[in-house]
């Protein structure tokens, strides 16, 4: 078992731990986040597990040779076409809706989330053409609409900067301007609206 796996055990480990002890608060809201986190661990420890069987896999196929030529080159630079680098994928983490929490892992589920959270405070939303609609006709054709928990549909397929600051426009037009909203990104940085 590599360090990585041994290491996300470890935090599964204390997620539970913390869903325990929400339970035992009678803390929905942060048993769910708990819960969340458990979700999330243990798919990366899935995903990890797959990736280790599959660097075997493939070590185990090449020849002596071709592993002695492997281990020799294992710290040249890789050379992209074209000279272009794809740029690091900064993902949200968490997204913070006043003392709301909730774990994420794409940027479109940044305003499904603010969204749903609107509608369970008890407000409506309002209808805003090609954003948030009552149904999925009238949205264009490239969108990818998401169901809300109310029935609505919202259209999620921008970009994080855009999709961050549709999420801030349905709390102001709901009312909600001065409530704090952040995201959490992968890289430790968050970002405030």
């Amino acid at each position: 078992m590599n360090e990585q796996i041994r290491k996300l055990e470890a935090c599964i480990f204390d997620a539970w731990k913390q869903v325990e002890d929400s339970a035992k608060g009678k803390d929905r809201l942060a048993t769910q986040n708990a819960l969340d986190a458990v979700t999330h661990l243990e798919n990366l420890k899935r995903q990890q597990e797959a990736l280790d069987k599959s660097i075997l896999a493939s070590i185990s196929a090449k020849s002596p040779t071709e592993m002695q030529h492997f281990a020799s080159n294992e710290h040249e630079d890789i050379s992209i076409p074209f000279g272009r680098r794809k740029r690091p994928t900064n993902r949200p983490q968490e997204i913070r809706i006043g003392s709301y929490r909730k774990s994420i892992r794409y940027a479109y589920e940044i305003p499904l989330t603010v969204a749903n959270w609107i509608i369970e405070q008890g407000k409506a939303l309002p209808t805003i053409p090609n954003f948030v609609q009552s149904t999925k006709i009238g949205f264009a054709t490239s969108a990818g609409p998401k169901p809300l928990k109310n029935g609505q549909f919202i259209e999620v397929g921008d970009d994080q900067k855009v999709l961050l600051h549709k999420a801030r426009t349905l709390l102001d037009n709901c009312g909600f301007q001065s409530l704090k909203f952040q995201v959490v990104f992968a890289d430790g940085s968050e970002l405030a609206r």
